[in-house]
């Protein structure tokens, strides 16, 4: 199995509105309720990954800095978006081995 690096970034929503995730460089927005949390995994191969985050009223915009992939999670399942963004079939495997490890 490949030396996977992961990191994670837990975020909690104690407003009183919904507000949007956005998680660059790949462009796509998660939702997260009032009173809610999402995990964000960011994973590569051999470099280990970083986040910047930048904040405004509504939403929060992630960028997974030297990062090959990610994932989010929320109430304990991996959340799928809807947009494909075209990861390699290898590094989703590997996803998958380090996953079921969490989930022991």
């Amino acid at each position: 199995m490949t030396n996977i690096k992961a990191v994670t970034l837990g975020l909690s929503n104690e407003r009183d509105q919904s507000r949007s995730v956005q998680i660059e460089p790949w462009g796509v927005e998660y939702i997260l309720p009032t009173k809610g949390e999402l995990i964000l995994v960011a994973v590569d191969r051999e470099r280990t990954p970083h986040f910047h985050i930048n904040e405004w009223e509504d939403t929060t915009q992630i960028y997974c800095e030297e990062a090959e992939d990610y994932y989010v999670i929320q109430n304990g399942r991996r959340l799928e978006h809807a947009f494909d963004r075209g990861a390699s079939e290898g590094i989703e495997r590997d996803i998958a081995v380090l996953w079921a490890g969490w989930m022991k």
